[in-house]
């Protein structure tokens, strides 16, 4: 029977690792084409991963979700639904000269959810990305309005 664990997996440790179910020192990495049903916002995404890299046991089958894997998901996730990811969050950021801090105050959310944001640690609600997008290009727009009265002479 085939059953999926969470675990950030034995770091930096080579294969094979001991599986959980059956006890075998049987796991190794296993290329699969990977698909879950993923919740965000309410709404459910069958998300396909080809070719992804699963810890399985070669014994018993049972696959371990590590962190990277997890990660890999999540990605997939916010590319299918089309959020603006971790890099391009901090990113954005930092070509508009804000602080963390200065970011959440003028977006009002508290800074630990922006850093949460920016280190992938959760995913903003469609409602946030939209806010996000909407906060980054109006700053744009705001330094063209005002690149354009300095050089006009206002």
């Amino acid at each position: 029977m085939k059953s999926e664990h969470q675990t950030q997996g034995p770091k930096h440790r080579p294969f094979p690792w001991r599986c959980t179910q059956c006890g075998k020192e049987e796991i190794y990495p296993k290329p699969t084409d990977y698909t879950t049903v993923e919740t965000h916002d309410g709404r459910s995404y069958v998300l396909i991963l080809p070719d992804l890299s699963v810890p399985t046991c070669r014994y018993c089958g049972d696959q371990l979700i590590t962190t990277k894997v997890d990660e890999q998901i999540t990605s997939a996730l916010r590319s299918q639904i089309g959020l603006l990811t971790p890099c391009e969050i901090q990113s954005l950021r930092n070509e508009h000269g804000l602080s963390s801090l200065q970011m959440a105050e003028e977006l009002g959310v508290p800074e630990t959810l922006l850093a949460d944001w920016e280190m992938g640690m959760r995913i903003q609600s469609r409602a946030m990305d939209d806010l996000l997008r909407h906060f980054f290009q109006s700053r744009v727009a705001g330094d063209r309005d005002l690149d354009l009265s300095l050089s006009q002479g206002r």
